[in-house]
């Protein structure tokens, strides 16, 4: 595969995303995990504060909290909201209701 051909793929796959975004299908959702996640990064915050003042924990040890949290916060969010995920192109593939003649 060239450099060429791997642009182009990867151009083509941005552009099916746009256009899904664009139709607002998926806006719902994604407001939804960006709400759970913006929630979970601001309980973390307050948890880790709450460590902090107690003793139990330095600065040095927020990076490595908040990129496990972010990482778990992803998984979490992908694992509670995709089942609820329209599916592009379901509604095509979805058989069409025959009229019974009577």
């Amino acid at each position: 595969m060239t450099e060429h051909e791997s642009v182009s793929i990867g151009a083509g796959f941005l552009r099916v995303i746009g256009a899904a975004l664009h139709l607002g299908r998926f806006r719902p959702w994604l407001l939804l995990g960006f709400i759970y996640l913006a929630v979970s990064t601001l309980t973390r915050f307050v948890l880790i504060g709450v460590s902090m003042a107690a003793g139990m924990a330095a600065w040095t040890d927020l990076p490595a909290v908040l990129a496990v949290g972010a990482v778990y916060d992803l998984a979490a969010t992908l694992y509670l909201f995709a089942p609820f995920a329209p599916v592009p192109g379901a509604a095509s593939r979805a058989p069409v209701p025959q009229q019974v003649a009577t």
